[in-house]
């Protein structure tokens, strides 16, 4: 993120997966035993997750995710650190926590609720069941609903028009979003 950050020639970031089936699955569950079996693991997953989700969200330059597939858990919370989430038709979304019996940060629980609310939020985490592009465009989770044929051009015409307005303003703008 501090690259990104430093290199002026770098307008607006774009986040995508790297096919059609998946932005991201989230964390391996295989690994939580290596990672968060006792608390001492549990505190630098977090650390490390949070820091990297909160490095995204912090860029003063516009971030934009393009969604293809599922995204879910922690590729879902990801999604949310960015500025603008654009989802291809066969996207579904959600955060399962309910069904691994952990819980997601405080951090995470502020980006769901500021997008979707606390009804909405309160649904996806407690029913752990996963919701498709159209739900997610109309809870507010998602800006725009393409096809996978769309969404490439889609998202980077987007990014590329962010790209030629005032840099200074995108990052006021951000500031101030960030505080209210």
């Amino acid at each position: 993120a501090q690259e990104l950050e430093q290199d002026a020639g770098v307008r607006v970031v774009v986040f995508t997966g790297a096919g059609d089936e998946a932005f991201s699955a989230g964390a391996d569950i295989k690994d939580f035993d290596r990672y968060r079996s006792d608390s001492a693991k549990a505190k630098v997953y977090a650390a490390a997750f949070d820091g990297a989700l909160d490095a995204t969200e912090a860029l003063s330059k516009p971030t934009v995710c393009l969604i293809k597939g599922f995204c879910v858990g922690g590729g879902c919370e990801l999604a949310m650190a960015t500025d603008i989430r654009v989802a291809a038709n066969n996207s579904r979304f959600g955060i399962p926590v309910a069904r691994l019996g952990i819980l997601v940060g405080y951090g995470e629980m502020r980006r769901l609720v500021n997008l979707v609310g606390p009804g909405n939020a309160s649904y996806i985490l407690l029913s752990g069941r996963l919701i498709d592009a159209q739900e997610a465009l109309r809870i507010g989770l998602v800006h725009r609903v393409l096809t996978l044929d769309e969404i490439k051009d889609g998202s980077y015409d987007l990014a590329l028009e962010m790209a030629s307005l005032a840099p200074l303003s995108h990052r006021r703008n951000k500031q101030i979003l960030q505080t209210v």
